[in-house]
């Protein structure tokens, strides 16, 4: 009812622009498109996934015997790849719609509440298409999971060979089931998928160049949970370190 008020009053159909939205906001401090109490139900949401997404890294064999800085510093760097490898499915090209748990976003809607350049959402939506035409099972998208989690090359370990040699175990797994599952094309498939493993790299960056955009209300409501906050700051942390 809240919403149906809001938008009465403002004419509000759809999103605002951010501009617009940020003008209304400062002035009234009303809600007038209903995007803060979406942006706290996403974040709520992300905070769940991320402690998913711890355990299943600890469930990795050999993980546990890492470094607790090694352990900490690969499962925050590879987090956005985990979740595209669980939620490229939740992309629909073809409809331009991104589905998600009580949340349905067009292309449209992600540029009006997040500030996303439209050329880069449809990088997002392609990239995704082509993760669908692979046609991954379960088991594949497991072990690609794990793949994503070890690569030595992200940050700056301890113990990068311990790190690689558990990568390494996992790649064979992976060759293993392929080969298993798809004989007569077991290479091509290998291949295909290290290739997407490589591309996402593009798009993990793209996805840190949003973060460090992140401003005003959307980081109000980010730092009131403290576990997403740290995921999606931690490039920032990182790189005064490096700095230093």
């Amino acid at each position: 009812d809240q919403r149906k008020l809001e938008q009465q009053v403002f004419g509000v159909k759809s999103y605002l622009s951010k501009q617009e939205f940020d003008s209304v906001y400062k002035l009234t401090g009303i809600d007038a498109d209903g995007r803060l109490a979406l942006m706290k139900k996403m974040v709520s949401h992300v905070q769940r996934s991320i402690l998913k997404y711890i355990m299943f890294a600890k469930s990795i064999p050999g993980f546990l015997d890492l470094s607790n800085d090694d352990k900490i510093a690969l499962i925050r760097g590879a987090r956005y790849e985990y979740w595209l490898l669980g939620h490229f499915h939740h992309f629909n090209s073809k409809l331009g719609v991104n589905v998600g748990h009580d949340i349905a976003l067009t292309k449209e809607d992600s540029h009006r509440l997040f500030g996303n350049s439209l050329a880069n959402i449809d990088v997002l939506f392609d990239f995704c298409e082509s993760l669908r035409k692979l046609d991954i099972s379960y088991e594949e998208s497991a072990i690609l999971k794990g793949i994503v989690i070890l690569f030595r090359d992200r940050c700056p370990l301890k113990e990068p060979d311990k790190v690689e040699a558990l990568q390494w175990k996992l790649i064979q797994c992976l060759k293993y089931l392929i080969k298993k599952r798809h004989p007569h094309s077991s290479t091509r498939r290998f291949t295909d998928f290290i290739n997407k493993l490589v591309a996402m790299r593009d798009l993990t960056e793209i996805n840190k160049q949003h973060n460090k955009r992140l401003e005003g209300f959307h980081m109000d409501i980010i730092k009131n949970h403290q576990l997403v906050y740290e995921f999606l700051m931690h490039q920032d942390f990182e790189r005064e370190g490096e700095e230093g």
